[in-house]
C-alpha cells in the first residue's frame, strides 16, 4: 500500500512547477543598475593648528610630528587629490604618511578630494571627540603602522 494515493502529490508538483516557469517568463527582465555613490565633504569641526605639505621627504614629515605636542583632541587629516586623472598616488603617498604617523600613535585618517589638486597635505586640528588609541593599541607594538600599508603593498 505504499504506491497508493502518492500520484496526486507528483501531479501537484509538476503543476505547481508549471505555474512558476510561467509566472517568472511573465516578469520582464530589468537590469540593475549601480548603487549610487554619495561623495559628501567631509566633517571638520575644528580650525587648523597645523599644515604640512608633503614633497615626498618621510623624515621632514616624522620630524613635523615629533615637533607637535600630542593632543588627544587633535586627528591628522591627510588630503590628496587627483594626479592625471588617478587616486593611486595620492592614496599610497597618504597611506605611507599615514604609517608613519600610526608609528608615533597619532589618530590619521585619510581624505582623497577631487578638487585638491594632486598635492598631498597633512592637517592637524581639533575636531577629534573623546580620546587618542584605544589602550590595547597604546600598549601594543609597533606593528600598527606596518599593518597599515600592507594591504597596498608598499
Amino acid at each position: 500500500m505504499s504506491g497508493i494515493g502518492k500520484s496526486w502529490q507528483v501531479m501537484l508538483a509538476d503543476l505547481a512547477m508549471i505555474l512558476f516557469l510561467v509566472a517568472a517568463s511573465a516578469v520582464p527582465a530589468r537590469e540593475i543598475a549601480p548603487a549610487e555613490v554619495a561623495l559628501t565633504e567631509p566633517v571638520v569641526a575644528g580650525e587648523p593648528s597645523a599644515v604640512f605639505r608633503d614633497n615626498g621627504e618621510d623624515k621632514r614629515f616624522a620630524r613635523w610630528l615629533d615637533s607637535r605636542s600630542a593632543d588627544a583632541r587633535e586627528t591628522l587629516t591627510i588630503r590628496g587629490g587627483p594626479e592625471a586623472g588617478r587616486y593611486d598616488g595620492a592614496l599610497a603617498r597618504a597611506a605611507a604618511l599615514s604609517a608613519i604617523a600610526a608609528a608615533r600613535w597619532v589618530a590619521t585618517r585619510i581624505v582623497l578630494e577631487p578638487e585638491s589638486g594632486d598635492a598631498v597635505i597633512a592637517v592637524f586640528a581639533f575636531d577629534r571627540r573623546g580620546a587618542g588609541l584605544p589602550k590595547r593599541e597604546r600598549e601594543g607594538d609597533k606593528a600598527l603602522a606596518a599593518s597599515l600599508v600592507a594591504p597596498l603593498g608598499i
